[in-house]
């Protein structure tokens, strides 16, 4: 089985909702910031 990052994102998000976490992407916590989301494909 090939491990890809989106699969273990999705399973970390997922263990760490189950915690009791709330899951939020960057626009939600910083709306209108111009780094709040980085394009897919860029290099960091």
């Amino acid at each position: 089985m090939i491990f890809r990052e989106s699969i273990v994102e999705q399973a970390a998000l997922d263990w760490l909702e189950s915690l009791g976490y709330n899951i939020l992407s960057g626009p939600e916590i910083a709306p209108g910031e111009p780094a709040a989301a980085r394009i897919v494909g860029r290099a960091l």
